[in-house]
Formats: structure tokens, C-alpha cells, sequence
């Protein structure tokens, strides 16, 4: 798939062609554009915000056409995640496979492994390979805290597996370690160092108590309320908001439906 905003804009193209065409009842479109640029140039710079313009104008000729086809049509906009500007990889393997967690073979391939990060853009899952051994979730406990207390670490917050199950997080992970604005977690590879210069400008995947994280949710149609701010909503609400405008209802939704209207 083209990710870039060119993609995007033919994907416009299509959307438009297929709603003055056959005016379907139900219509999603995805855009790449903004999130691919970001990460290869940073959130906020003069690439992404011209991209974001030309997504702007793609937003423009969607609503005007489903207007068009649809007068009393509901419209939103959604984000599915904010995004930061990022200076620094950051890998746990090398202290994984240095504590003997992750042992390798001949090769430099895992052969075997007790604990294993996963890397998750802006935050790392902790995956043991027995997550009920005492011993073990000692042993990674002890060495996070010791990765934590490095500053060179870049580390917000080690999370423990209560604490991700409060979140709503991975429940495969036992830990989970929440980067400093500004690292990012590294892909595996035996040599790299726990810190290096990032590859990448920008970056999401934080824990969602970072500001930065929060994404957008526009909504516009007949009966929905004008200028409303709906502060700060869980983005599970959004689903069953939209089904109870198509005389849908989700009863295994995780989230009430918002109030939109006016």
C-alpha cells in the first residue's frame, strides 16, 4: 500500500467516485499520509504540516461529496493516536542477553529465551516465557529497576502486570516499560547498544497518560450538537456512538455511546 500522501489522495479519488457512483449507506477511508510523514520527518515539521494540508483539502471533497449524496449524512474524523518527536533508540536486548535471559546461538539467532522485549514504538512489553515463575519475575524485576535507575535508560515507568491489566494493556506482557518522550524502542539486533541516535523522527506507542497521545474525534451531521467539546473521551466510545446514528447498537462494546446530540 502507497502510505505517503499521494496514496491518500488517490484513495480521495476513489471514495468520491465510489460515493457519487453508488452512495453507500457506510463508508470508511484511510489515510496514511500523515503518520508516515511524521515518523520520517517529526511531528510539527514543515513536511508534515504540508501534508496535513493536502489531507485537509482530501477531508474537504469527502464531506462535500457524501453531503452531495447524502444531505443528513454523520461525518467523523478520527485519529487513532498523537505522536512525538523522537532523538534516541532505545534497546533492552542487550542487557536481556547480557543478564542471560536471551540466549543466543552460534549465529547470533535466539535459540532459547526466559524473558523477551517487545517493542512497541514509544513503550516496551516484557514477555516471560513463564510468567508464574516467582524466581524469574523477580530476576527482570530486579534488572528493569536497574535499567530505570540509568538515565541513559530513557525510562518513564516500569509497569507491573496489575498495573497493565488497570490500563487495559497487553496481558501476555508481565512488565511493561513506558519510554521518556523523545526514545523510542529499537528493533533486536545482537549489537546494538542501549542507546544510539534514532532512525526515526517521530514516534506514538507511549503509555496513554502522555498528553502528546491523544488523538481527535470530529463529528458533524443532522441532530448532532455544534461547537460541542466532549473533553477528553475513551476512543472505545466511538463505535457504539456511531452505530446508535445508523439505528445499529454494539451490546459487547467496552465503552458507553457519547452523547452527540444536539
Amino acid at each position: 500500500m502507497d502510505e505517503g500522501v499521494e496514496g491518500d489522495e488517490t484513495r480521495t479519488k476513489f471514495a468520491v467516485r465510489m460515493i457519487e457512483t453508488k452512495k453507500p449507506g457506510f463508508l470508511t477511508v484511510y489515510f496514511a499520509g500523515l503518520d508516515h510523514e511524521e515518523h520520517a520527518s517529526g511531528p510539527g515539521s514543515t513536511q508534515s504540516n504540508a501534508t496535513l494540508e493536502r489531507l485537509d483539502v482530501a477531508v474537504g471533497k469527502l464531506v462535500s461529496a457524501e453531503l452531495a449524496a447524502h444531505p443528513d449524512a454523520t461525518i467523523a474524523v478520527v485519529s487513532d493516536h498523537g505522536f512525538v518527536a523522537t532523538d534516541t533508540d532505545i534497546s533492552l536486548f542487550r542487557p536481556f542477553i547480557d543478564a542471560g535471559l536471551i540466549k543466543l546461538d552460534a549465529a547470533g539467532k535466539v535459540a532459547s529465551w526466559d524473558a523477551m522485549p517487545w517493542p512497541s514504538g514509544g513503550s516496551i512489553a516484557v514477555v516471560l516465557s513463564r510468567p508464574d515463575d516467582a524466581a524469574l519475575t523477580g530476576m527482570v524485576g530486579t534488572l528493569l529497576e536497574k535499567l530505570a535507575a540509568d538515565p541513559q535508560a530513557r525510562i518513564a515507568k516500569v509497569a507491573t502486570r496489575a498495573e497493565i491489566a488497570a490500563m487495559g494493556g497487553n496481558p501476555q506482557a508481565s512488565f511493561f516499560v513506558d519510554l521518556k518522550p523523545g526514545a523510542l524502542a529499537a528493533g533486536f539486533a545482537t549489537d546494538t547498544p542501549l542507546a544510539r541516535p534514532s532512525r526515526t523522527q517521530g514516534m506514538h506507542g507511549y503509555f496513554p497518560t502522555l498528553p502528546e497521545m491523544r488523538s481527535t474525534f470530529l463529528v458533524m451531521g443532522k441532530g448532532v450538537a455544534k461547537t460541542r467539546n466532549l473533553g477528553q473521551i475513551d476512543m472505545r466510545a466511538i463505535a457504539p456512538t456511531l452505530a446508535i446514528r445508523m439505528g445499529a447498537t454494539l451490546p459487547d462494546a467496552q465503552s458507553a455511546a457519547l452523547n452527540i446530540a444536539d
